[in-house]
């Protein structure tokens, strides 16, 4: 009878601590919510939206207005596989997704890469608070993007 009640124990504690390793937060949950671009050439406005839809994935959605034109549109997921996380970005202009590993990432940002792509082969995010930067580059060209949270009406 002690011997069942040890093994009772044991497998309490065993799924105790796997409902906390799965109860993590994603890594980048910090980017959830709406960002504005400031650094946009007069007269076009470029917006992300953030948002978390599991422990393991964050969905994004990215596009430039000019008018009431959409000028560039992008949608984005940054998903945990295996022991990795990947951001997979599909664009407006390209026919098939674009996958980039996730090589380091914090409470400050990341950084993912894919080599084999033209560009950007870089993306970089940084956690500035209710600021957000954003670095798309290669070798040869690079693109920042300087974002401000965007404010709810009553804030």
């Amino acid at each position: 009878m002690r011997y069942c009640f040890f093994i009772f124990l044991i497998t309490i504690g065993c799924n105790r601590k796997i409902a906390v390793l799965d109860s993590t937060p994603h890594p980048m949950l910090w980017m959830e919510g709406e960002w504005v671009r400031d650094n946009n050439q007069e007269g076009v406005v470029t917006y992300e939206n953030w948002k978390s839809q599991d422990i393991y994935t964050m969905r994004g959605h990215g596009y430039t207005m000019k008018g009431r034109d959409t000028t560039f549109n992008e949608h984005m997921l940054i998903k945990k596989h295996g022991t990795h996380y990947r951001l997979s970005v599909a664009t407006s202009g390209n026919r098939d997704t674009v996958h980039f590993k996730v090589n380091m990432f914090n409470e400050s940002g990341f950084v993912a890469s894919n080599p084999e792509h033209d560009f950007p082969q870089h993306i970089k995010y940084i956690n500035q608070g209710d600021k957000m930067k954003a670095l798309v580059y290669s070798k040869e060209h690079r693109i920042n993007f300087l974002f401000s949270r965007k404010k709810l009406p009553s804030q």
